[in-house]
């Protein structure tokens, strides 16, 4: 299955979206849909005319404490649509470009003060320890390109390089990793939650292999 990259983990924080209901007895945060998935529908008409190389990802969760699993619901044409967010606050749901363009308002069970939202990219690779520096790269690249071209803060968050980082989960909490060019070591080392990767460096570039001693959570720009 893909797994998703971040290459160079920035986290937008746009809890200025979450608005209050206007019924006093309603506190729970509230959004319009297309606030919630801000650019998706960009990012589907570019998904339609070309093989996307990232995902956004988008993140609700508290300002203080766990993210925990948050519901999350909107009515739509008379029925109502109920998702939620896993244990780290991410949404795996995503609507259609027709109900982006309804708009509906979503209603978090969470007080609106006390809530954050967080958008991020992901690029699409398939998880491994090993990969090929070149192949990573041009993908990275190629989700850099895209992300730029969307505008707003899909391109703000797309790094001036075109980086990654790797992130691990609790099962690795020290993770070894290596990047090799000709069958030689030039870069690596040990490190906790997450590596790095920047390929403005044209050796690391050019270098032909980059392996980890345990698979990554993800992979992001």
């Amino acid at each position: 299955m893909p797994m998703f990259t971040k290459a160079a983990i920035s986290i937008l924080c746009l809890a200025a979206c979450l608005a209050t209901s206007a019924k006093a007895e309603e506190k729970n945060a509230s959004l319009p849909l297309a606030k919630l998935f801000h650019k998706y529908d960009t990012y589907l008409k570019m998904a339609s005319k070309e093989e996307p190389a990232f995902k956004p990802l988008y993140r609700v969760f508290p300002r203080e404490g766990e993210a925990g699993v948050l519901e999350m619901s909107f009515t739509h044409n008379g029925k109502s649509v109920t998702f939620s967010t896993d244990e780290k606050g991410y949404i795996d749901y995503r609507p259609s470009q027709e109900l982006l363009e309804a708009n509906p308002v979503v209603t978090v069970d969470r007080p609106q003060n006390s809530m954050s939202l967080a958008l991020t990219l992901g690029v699409l690779e398939p998880a491994s320890t090993s990969y090929d520096m070149r192949a990573l790269h041009d993908k990275v690249h190629t989700a850099w390109g895209q992300a730029k071209g969307l505008g707003g803060f899909m391109s703000i968050l797309a790094p001036k390089h075109s980086n990654i980082t790797a992130n691990f989960g609790e099962s690795c909490p020290t993770v070894t990793w290596s990047i090799k060019a000709q069958g030689k070591q030039i870069a690596g080392g040990s490190a906790t939650g997450s590596v790095l990767i920047e390929f403005k460096d044209k050796v690391i570039r050019k270098a032909d292999t980059l392996t980890f001693s345990c698979t990554p959570d993800a992979l992001h720009l």
